[in-house]
C-alpha cells in the first residue's frame, strides 16, 4: 500500500507516478482423480481470508489461476463428494508458482434400486452424506435402476427417494 499527501494550496498536483505490479500465475495439477471425475465440473478456489478466486479444472487435470497477488493462499479443490487442499506461497516478484493437489483415494460404490418385485427403479434420487456434512452427493439412478459413486474412506448415510415409493435409508462403512 502506497500513500502520498497532496497540498490543496498547490493545485493542480503533478508528477505523481503509480506503478502496478503484474499479478503472478499459479499453475498445477490435481492428482488422484479418475478420468470420469476429470470430466465433472471440478472447482478450484483460491482464498487468503479476504479475497477469493474461483476457476475450473481442465479435462487433462491441470489448472491455471492468473493475477495472483503475493502472499499466502489456501487452494481448495471441490468435486463430487471429494475435496483436496494445499497452501500456496506467492513470493513478491515471482511470476509463477506450480503446485500439485493430491486428492484422497476413493472407492467405487455401485448398486441398483429395485421395487418389491425386483423391477428396476429409474430416476430415483440417491443422496449420500457423511457424519460431519463435508460429503453431500446427489445422483439419480439410470433407467435400469443402477448408480455408481466414488467415495473416500469413511462412514456414510445413503437415502434413496422416488415419488410413489417409501424412502429407504442405509449406512455404509
Amino acid at each position: 500500500e502506497l500513500t502520498s499527501t497532496i497540498d490543496p494550496t498547490n493545485l493542480p498536483a503533478g508528477g505523481i507516478e503509480i506503478g502496478l505490479e503484474r499479478g503472478a500465475r499459479i499453475t498445477g495439477r490435481v492428482l488422484g482423480l479418475t478420468p470420469e471425475e476429470r470430466r465433472w465440473r471440478t472447482r478450484l478456489q483460491l482464498t487468503d481470508g479476504n479475497r477469493s478466486t474461483l476457476t475450473f479444472l481442465r479435462l487433462d487435470g491441470t489448472f491455471q489461476i492468473d493475477h495472483v497477488e503475493p502472499g499466502t493462499w489456501d487452494l481448495r479443490v471441490f468435486t463430487e463428494g471429494r475435496e483436496g487442499a494445499t497452501t500456496v506461497v506467492m513470493p513478491p516478484g515471482q511470476a509463477e508458482v506450480s503446485v500439485d493437489v493430491e486428492m484422497a483415494p476413493t472407492c467405487t460404490v455401485a448398486g441398483q434400486v429395485l421395487d418389491a418385485l425386483a423391477g428396476p427403479i429409474g430416476g430415483a434420487e440417491v443422496y449420500v452424506s457423511d457424519e460431519d456434512g463435508t460429503v453431500n452427493i446427489l445422483v439419480s439412478t439410470r433407467a435400469d435402476g443402477s448408480f455408481a459413486l466414488h467415495l473416500p474412506d469413511g462412514n456414510f448415510e445413503i437415502r434413496i427417494n422416488k415419488k410413489g415409493f417409501h424412502t429407504a435409508e442405509l449406512e455404509l462403512h
